[in-house]
């Protein structure tokens, strides 16, 4: 029996078609076909190949599988491979960590001012995720907390804050605090969630956040279920604007303040 990645590609090479051949010369079932085959009367027959020359054919196909790929640096140790064989495998496991490290390089949300809004979200070149709240208000420090739980678990999106008293935003309803701005990264509005109520109220978890960024592919979720489905009768589907994606309630940019 196989096992694991090892055991699918040898797998995948045990079910190889068996190819057919050609049939040699004197080994037609017939003298007139051998001589019809040379004249080019008619093409060589070809037949399924035999079982000696198949299993050589297996073999070779299988010796093709370098199975050091599917095993992690430890195996290979035990295994005691060659040092250079082996530094070549760390080498390898070492770039995989780094990338994975400058991707996750974020982690938390930063506020930030209007002079700060073009070079930390238009300019950021990554999705940006942005919290336009209203100190001391509860919704916004309800929103905030599920933010940052995300923000810690998903470190490859970039979160800010920015708050909607004040010079930094103008003409901006405080009504609609606490609004959730996404930014593609190139600098465009993906989405926005206006107020609390777009995701659950005051019983927005940090699962309700995340399951609304996955549906927009800012993030890969394990959850398999909307968290609110289990809360029958307590959470009214908000209505789509006619812009895919939108969840705004008054408008449909983000044109209706200023930064």
């Amino acid at each position: 029996m196989f096992h694991g990645s090892r055991g699918a590609a040898l797998m995948a090479a045990a079910e190889l078609d068996r190819p057919t051949v050609p049939v040699m010369d004197g080994e037609m079932e017939t003298c007139m076909e051998d001589k019809m085959v040379e004249g080019g009367v008619i093409e060589r027959p070809e037949v399924a190949m035999k079982d000696d020359d198949f299993h050589m054919l297996l073999q070779e196909e299988r010796d093709k599988i370098d199975f050091n790929e599917f095993k992690s640096i430890e195996q290979l140790e035990d295994e005691q491979l060659a040092e250079d064989q082996l530094e070549m495998y760390r080498r390898k496991r070492i770039a995989e960590l780094i990338q994975q490290k400058k991707a996750e390089k974020f982690g938390t949300i930063v506020e930030i001012t209007e002079t700060e809004f073009e070079k930390e979200v238009k300019e950021a070149g990554v999705f940006v995720i942005m919290l336009i709240y209203r100190p001391g208000l509860e919704d916004c420090t309800v929103l905030e907390k599920c933010l940052a739980a995300v923000a810690a678990k998903f470190r490859h999106l970039k979160f800010v804050k920015i708050m909607a008293t004040g010079r930094n935003i103008k003409n901006f309803p405080l009504t609609h605090c606490p609004t959730v701005m996404v930014y593609n990264s190139e600098g465009g509005v993906m989405d926005q969630f206006v107020t609390i109520a777009s995701f659950h109220g005051l019983k927005t978890t940090a699962d309700i956040v995340e399951w609304e960024f996955a549906k927009l592919q800012l993030l890969d979720t394990e959850l398999e279920d909307d968290p609110r489905n289990d809360k029958k009768n307590q959470f009214k589907i908000r209505q789509q604007s006619k812009y895919v994606g939108s969840r705004h309630q008054d408008s449909d940019s983000e044109e209706d303040f200023d930064l």
